[in-house]
């Protein structure tokens, strides 16, 4: 199984790149979004198909889990993208979610599925 680690990147709180993801059977060239609310205080991500421009994925908010695997894309398993996780760099944010200043201190981890 192929993996992928979406880039983040410091002071930007509105991130915007298309990117190759592989996934079975070929690679799926998509356009990400992340964008920081204040409101709530955290990163949402927003997915495009590149090719068609169509809004595949709006708004979903990044959130790490406690102890468990924490899958953002479940809920749109029939659009085959795969898996989405997002995990910690250090064991003292294990729990919490990325930040306004810290979302490079978490790996946004993409693969065809991850399973237990």
């Amino acid at each position: 199984m192929t993996s992928f680690l979406l880039p983040t990147f410091p002071d930007s709180l509105n991130q915007i790149q298309t990117i190759q993801i592989p996934l079975s059977g070929g690679t799926r060239s998509l356009r990400v979004q992340l964008r920081f609310h204040e409101a709530p205080a955290l990163w949402f991500l927003s997915i495009w198909d590149s090719v068609s421009g169509n809004l595949l994925v709006n708004s979903i908010p990044v959130r790490t889990s406690d102890g468990a695997i924490n899958d953002l894309l479940k809920p749109f398993r029939h659009l085959s993208l795969g898996s989405l996780c997002c995990f910690p760099h250090a064991e003292d944010k294990a729990g919490k979610d990325p930040g306004k200043d810290d979302l490079t201190d978490y790996d946004l981890i993409w693969t065809e599925r991850f399973s237990l």
